[in-house]
């Protein structure tokens, strides 16, 4: 609606998935060579708790760089590796921890 305070549903969507965390997992890679120059480097806020928060990281970062890997060595593009590192570190989270935060796979071409 138009009225003061209301809130489309994406709006409602976006609200809640915040609520459950935000895990931003990065790398950057050569596009000549497809390798990795830099990272991994992963960032949680609102999803981890001390001693689990480090086995979730490190095996969502594994999922990450498997896929990553997988996708180099199979010819996909970084968007179609983007796409399905998403959906398996999703999927990683959602079973360690029972959340589904929002989820930022980034993978910069230099």
């Amino acid at each position: 609606g138009s009225g003061v305070g209301d809130v489309s549903p994406a709006v409602i969507e976006d609200r809640e998935k915040l609520s459950q965390g935000v895990v931003v997992i990065s790398v950057t890679v050569s596009k000549e060579t497809r390798r990795v120059v830099a990272g991994p480097d992963v960032q949680a806020r609102g999803i981890v708790f001390a001693r689990d928060g480090e086995v979730l990281l490190r095996d969502v970062t594994k999922v990450f760089m498997a896929t990553l890997e997988e996708g180099v060595a199979n010819g996909d593009s970084f968007d179609e590796i983007r796409e399905l590192a998403h959906e398996r570190c999703a999927r990683t989270i959602r079973r360690m921890s029972g959340k589904e935060p929002l989820l930022i796979p980034v993978i910069v071409e230099i």
